[in-house]
């Protein structure tokens, strides 16, 4: 009977070698780029986006025809703000996009409200129609270029879904964010940028929806 046994010796394990740093994966077969690149790559896409909408906002002002149909919505949604009134008025544009603008100068009284510029509505209104002329533009302008920006990281996740590529999507986004057109409709508070934003989103959930097949997305 065998009492004792031979114990086992590290010597006889198998050599695992010198440690090595763990490797970056390289884009795989799906044409997807490791996270961090494609973050700082899509960041600076929308980064310029952002630029190059926000350069030049205050395009013509304090000149309220400098734009065509610009002073159609704006007007419309300070007489919203003036008189509480929510009638919108002339229905060439639709109403939802006054009311939305309306908002922005709501926001930007009040912004001036808080930050003790105005005590009460009628300086605010006097501020934007004498003292500084059809400075009431600005909010909505902001408005079109973050929707601008936006538009531009929904058409990088319709072209990422559909095609499976991020290549794809970095691509299709950087022809929007330096598309002449768009960047300089985002200029403008009128309603070309809001409806293809709209229209975009509607695109984008309607992939989603077929992907996941979720009726939420179709809601």
């Amino acid at each position: 009977m065998h009492i004792l046994r031979r114990p086992w010796s590290l010597s006889r394990l198998p050599d695992a070698g010198p440690a090595r740093p763990p490797a970056v994966e390289p884009a795989g077969p799906d044409g997807r780029a490791p996270a961090l690149a494609l973050r700082i790559a899509l960041g600076a896409v929308l980064v310029s986006a952002l630029g190059l909408r926000i350069w030049g906002l205050g395009y013509g002002l304090p000149h309220p025809s400098a734009r065509p149909d610009e002073e159609q919505i704006v007007r419309q949604a300070l007489t919203i703000v003036a008189t509480g009134d929510f009638d919108p008025g002339w229905r060439n544009y639709p109403g939802l996009f006054k009311y939305i603008s309306a908002a922005a100068v709501g926001g930007q009284y009040w912004a001036g409200r808080v930050a003790g510029r105005y005590a009460r509505l009628s300086q605010y209104l006097h501020d934007v129609k004498v003292l500084r002329p059809n400075r009431h533009y600005l909010p909505w302008r902001a408005g079109s270029a973050a929707l601008g920006v936006g538009t531009v990281l929904l058409t990088f996740l319709i072209a990422r879904k559909s095609r499976r590529s991020d290549a794809a999507g970095l691509i299709a986004a950087l022809f929007l964010a330096t598309a002449f057109l768009y960047v300089r409709d985002s200029h403008f508070a009128t309603v070309d940028v809001a409806m293809t934003f709209f229209v975009t989103l509607s695109l984008y959930l309607a992939l989603a929806a077929a992907a996941m097949g979720s009726r939420r997305q179709l809601l």
